[in-house]
């Protein structure tokens, strides 16, 4: 498996988050009575440098939501899942020195490689997870513990099978280290915060030492001048952000925290924040044509979403929330779909 086809099957999920908000049936295959402690929903390892969790069927619930689930069930029809999105319990992609990951080529930043970096999905039933991922009869087998590990070809990926419902691929060092009990007592800074958000439905965690990278890796493009100003704000005066997000009445609740290194430094955060939010929603809103209605309608959205996020700053922490509307998660979903469907 390429870089550029794991990186394809986490685009897509990424797509879908953002407008709202992946072995065979393990038929007598080992079954262990308890997970490794590395695979539960609120671990990260201390090392990582960013993550985003979601739990897709929780999410699907509330009906303000349900035009998110036709997105993501719209958009994911090429990766032959055969269940839908509310049928899968849990998203979790892990990565880990993003740094060694890009490459530059040409005037973009590209993941090259898949180092470091691992995906767990858990369905509510059982998926053919083999299939779904090309592991083929002849895919070479590597047994630790009693648990099998299928190598993949290329790149040094691996894909395991802990149980029926799910799967967890990537680079092979980091496969095999989901399979293991980390040290409870190996916590960073940011653990305790990271574990609350990962209550949530929706979280997201990245190491403001390389967000440069992430946001490459996401973007697959290279920040124009003001943004990269930003970026190195944050780089050099923040430790960490964590962002949660809950589904109520009033639509999808972001609350998303940002740890600086000094009072001071969130002075100068806050304002970095606001005009990254600011170039995004202006990045996103000009992916459609301008004479599209769809253009009109998404632009005008995403206006509303700035102007009604707050930014607020206390001693080293700057906090932003945002309501994502009802409104707006029909026009967001809306919009995937439609950028999702092939260009003619």
């Amino acid at each position: 498996m390429s870089a550029d086809s794991i990186r394809g099957h986490v685009g897509t999920l990424l797509l879908s988050i953002l407008v709202a908000s992946v072995c065979a049936v393990a038929y007598g295959e080992d079954k262990p009575a308890e997970l490794p402690t590395a695979l539960a929903t609120s671990y990260l390892p201390p090392d990582a440098s960013f993550a985003i969790l979601i739990r897709p069927a929780e999410l699907a619930v509330p009906e303000v939501m349900q035009p998110v689930v036709e997105a993501f069930d719209e958009l994911l029809k090429p990766a032959k899942l055969g269940i839908s999105v509310a049928d899968i319990d849990e998203f979790k992609l892990v990565l880990v020195g993003v740094v060694d990951m890009m490459e530059r080529q040409g005037p973009r930043l590209v993941a090259t490689r898949i180092v470091n970096t691992y995906l767990v999905i858990r369905a509510r039933q059982a998926v053919d997870w083999k299939t779904v991922f090309g592991v083929t009869g002849q895919a070479r087998q590597e047994e630790i513990d009693g648990r099998k590990l299928y190598h993949m070809r290329g790149d040094g990926a691996a894909l395991w099978l802990p149980d029926e419902r799910t799967v967890v691929c990537g680079a092979l060092g980091e496969v095999r280290r989901t399979m293991e009990n980390p040290d409870p007592n190996d916590r960073e800074s940011w653990t305790d915060h990271w574990e609350q958000a990962a209550r949530s439905p929706l979280a997201a965690f990245v190491r403001m030492s390389e967000l440069e990278e992430v946001a490459a890796f996401v973007s697959g493009l290279e920040p124009i001048e003001r943004q990269e100003e930003a970026l190195a704000t944050l780089v050099a005066d923040a430790e960490y952000g964590v962002l949660q997000g809950n589904v109520t009445t009033k639509g999808l609740e972001i609350s998303a925290t940002v740890l600086t290194r000094s009072n001071e430094g969130s002075v100068r955060v806050a304002p970095a924040v606001s005009l990254l939010l600011t170039e995004f929603a202006t990045t996103i809103g000009s992916e459609l044509p301008a004479q599209q209605a769809d253009a009109a309608k998404l632009r005008e959205q995403l206006a509303g979403l700035l102007g009604s996020t707050q930014i607020v700053t206390e001693g080293k922490t700057v906090t932003v929330k945002a309501l994502v509307t009802p409104k707006m998660i029909e026009v967001f979903s809306a919009t995937a779909r439609l950028l999702a469907r092939p260009r003619q």
